[in-house]
């Protein structure tokens, strides 16, 4: 059998084994999704991988919008806004020397704002 023992050392010398418990209750969109992929593994591979290629420091538009609603103690930002709100808002956060996803536009700024705010609802 000296063939399995040699599968058995390259398999641990080369590979990690990464395991996960999904509950049928709180995972079930997840569950879902998975079970719906042709191949789990190439699957999340492939999410882990589009993660990677993002830049350590660029956050999504969704995200810098998400870090602006959780951080208003004061509740301020809970309603729509507007084209021109939005074009103040990020012509705002350039003179304050604020860090904006790469490609954020007015309109993309004001479309994942009003997104949220709904999602909030």
């Amino acid at each position: 059998m000296p063939d399995s023992e040699a599968k058995k050392r390259w398999v641990r010398d080369n590979t990690t084994r990464i395991v996960m418990n999904l509950n049928h209750n709180t995972d079930w969109d997840v569950l879902k999704r998975l079970k719906e992929q042709p191949s789990i593994q190439g699957y999340i591979k492939s999410l882990i991988r589009t993660d990677i290629e993002r830049e350590d420091n660029t956050i999504s538009i969704n995200e810098f919008v998400r870090n602006i609603l959780e951080n208003d103690s004061m509740g301020a930002y809970k309603e729509k806004m507007d084209l021109e709100t939005a074009k103040n808002n990020l012509e705002n956060f350039v003179a304050d020397e604020m860090e904006l996803p790469e490609g954020i536009t007015p309109e993309s700024y004001m479309n994942a704002w009003n997104g949220l705010v709904d999602s909030m609802k």
